[in-house]
């Protein structure tokens, strides 16, 4: 049996033929694609063990509530992707997420994954960067569980420094105005 796979495997080998000139360049694009660039980099900052400081509110007019909770920020694949997983509390309650976040360089595009405890959506976010600023800008639509109406939701992620990250998320009214609904702070 190992014989007639060898041999099938050398026939294989000795019918191909030298890729084609489009092949080559078809392959040199998936390569440049797939190669890790400055946006990776920013997103690689945001890599480590994290303490994060939150307030948040449910309408523009109700008072900050705090929380605290860890992070723990991997990158992953080759320093493609940013993996993160969040413990915590909420109202009182044990808090837990898990997300992705990187950079389509085909379609020049920032985007994040979120799921966690709290309901049985995956937010989907797709953005901008902004490498000279460290920042990096995603908007998510959904439909929001409590009205049941689409709705969509900003999150801006800043990279201050090595030792700090503030994640800025706004809301918008039925009018289209836009509000602060949650500040992250990220502390090594």
């Amino acid at each position: 049996m190992k014989l007639v796979a060898l041999l099938s495997l050398f026939s294989c080998l000795a019918i191909a033929q030298e890729p084609s000139a489009d092949e080559m360049a078809m392959m040199q694009k998936m390569m440049e694609l797939a190669t890790p660039g400055p946006e990776h980099e920013l997103i690689s900052k945001m890599a480590g063990s994290w303490t994060i400081e939150g307030r948040w509110r449910m309408t523009p007019v109700e008072p900050w509530q705090t929380s605290q909770s860890k992070c723990e920020n991997t990158m992953i694949l080759g320093g493609r992707f940013l993996k993160t997983e969040v413990s915590g509390q909420m109202w009182g309650m044990p808090f837990n997420g898990f997300g992705f976040m990187g950079f389509d360089k085909d379609l020049k595009s920032f985007f994040s994954t979120w799921c966690d405890n709290f309901g049985t959506m995956m937010l989907v976010s797709k953005g901008s960067g902004d490498l000279e600023k460290s920042t990096i800008d995603l908007i998510s639509e959904y439909k929001d569980p409590m009205s049941g109406q689409n709705t969509k939701m900003r999150s801006v992620y800043q990279v201050k420094s090595e030792n700090e990250v503030v994640l800025s998320m706004y809301g918008y009214n039925p009018e289209g105005d836009e509000w602060l609904t949650m500040v992250l702070t990220y502390t090594k």
